[in-house]
């Protein structure tokens, strides 16, 4: 018992001189021991996405609200929906209220919001021929309104007096004015002129629209944002504005009494066509056009921010400049009968196609383009101060050989083909 006692005293003083040994001068250092705490864990942040089924719509019509989150176990509905929801689902809703109507969920701190242009029940359409048009496409008129819902229901309207060809469906290919059933069954060959469009706006789901030869000034195009195509043809417009169109691809505003148009905000525009009655000479304005428009001609043209731009058509005007610096993709321009004086369009490397006889040319630089031979065209007819156009040398031998002794149909006796 006793020696254990001193064994047990010898281990502590070893132990304790080991210690003291340690944190004395000249000892070697104990390596210390890191504690590494277990990482954190971050749960994933919650996220929501939510969707109608109609971005337009009208009161009364039903929609069906589509939502799908993660990382939560509920959200809950605020706008113009309430009530907890799951965190994926869907539910039907009836719209109650014109206007926009959003629909937003929160999950946790994730929100996400929908809304659905919703438009009145009912849209008066005053005018006896736009009714009767109506009428002939399957639109049920009731004390001069329709049901919203059928106006949001057709893409395409076509007001003509030239009459609406048959639609062949066994043979596409023999409708050559009428390219799908669809622009058929919705084109009206209206006897009497329509006078007034009022209504229209309601049509917000339209992508087509071309009238000819109508009796209405103003029309409101603006709530029609989901056009590509809009034509007016013989139409007495005093006025318009399409700067909300901007999905416009063809544009046609033709034979109306304006003399200048904005269209600056129509970047996707590929053609534009405003031009008038031409064929051949100079065209003398103003002049009145068979159903008694008077066609004043365009003065000015801007299409420095239509950069998408391949063909333009602007004949019979009365636009004395036209810079064409920002149409790189320009492959058509016809601009007979104007006042230009001063034509440069050697930047446009994939122009094919210029035609500007019966103008005030004194210059004219094509050197640049693909004019020249078969393919392409080149008019300058009629512009008795034009001496030559600027033309590449390659092009200036193609051209000659191509045309040989008809180029006196294209270029006056006194303008001819020169280097530049």
């Amino acid at each position: 018992m006793k020696n254990t006692k001193i064994f047990r005293l010898s281990v502590v003083a070893l132990l304790l001189f080991e210690m003291v040994g340690c944190g004395g001068g000249g000892g070697s250092s104990a390596t210390p021991i890191t504690v590494t705490p277990p990482p954190v864990v971050t749960p994933p942040a919650p996220t929501v996405t939510i969707s109608a089924s109609q971005k337009n719509a009208a009161v009364a019509q039903s929609i069906t609200l589509s939502w799908s989150g993660t990382n939560n176990t509920n959200c809950s509905a605020s706008g113009n929906w309430t009530g907890q929801l799951a965190v994926s689902g869907s539910q039907t809703v009836t719209l109650s209220t014109a206007g926009s109507n959003t629909y937003t969920i929160t999950c946790g701190t994730a929100t996400a919001t929908t809304a659905v242009n919703t438009l009145p029940q009912y849209t008066a359409i005053p005018d006896a021929n736009f009714q009767a048009a109506l009428t002939s496409m399957g639109v049920a008129v009731t004390n001069g309104s329709i049901n919203t819902s059928d106006a949001l229901g057709i893409d395409t309207l076509i007001f003509t007096t030239y009459g609406c060809a048959t639609y062949n469906p066994s043979s596409p290919s023999a409708n050559s004015s009428l390219a799908s059933a669809d622009k058929f069954a919705h084109c009206y060959n209206t006897g009497t002129p329509i006078s007034d469009m009022t209504g229209l706006e309601n049509f917000v789901n339209l992508m087509d629209l071309e009238v000819d030869h109508q009796q209405f000034t103003s029309v409101n195009v603006s709530p029609l944002v989901l056009l590509t195509h809009l034509s007016f043809w013989a139409v007495p417009l005093t006025t318009i504005d399409v700067s909300k169109n901007v999905a416009l691809t063809t544009l046609g505003i033709s034979e109306t009494p304006l003399t200048t148009v904005d269209i600056s905000k129509l970047t996707a525009l590929v053609e534009l066509d405003f031009q008038n009655y031409w064929n051949g000479g100079r065209l003398v304005l103003p002049y009145i056009t068979s159903n008694g428009v008077t066609v004043n001609g365009y003065s000015n043209l801007d299409i420095s921010h239509n950069v998408n731009l391949r063909r333009v058509y602007i004949m019979g005007n009365n636009i004395a400049a036209l810079d064409t610096t920002h149409n790189a993709a320009l492959n058509e321009l016809w601009a007979d009968s104007n006042n230009l004086t001063s034509v440069n369009v050697s930047s446009n490397t994939n122009l094919t196609f210029i035609t500007v006889d019966y103008n005030n040319l004194n210059y004219l630089n094509i050197a640049g383009t693909q004019i020249g031979g078969s393919g392409t065209m080149l008019n300058t007819v009629g512009n008795p101060n034009l001496k030559q156009v600027l033309m590449s040398n390659a092009k200036i031998t193609i051209e000659l050989a191509w045309w040989g002794s008809n180029i006196g149909n294209f270029l006056d006796p006194w303008t001819t083909l020169t280097p530049g």
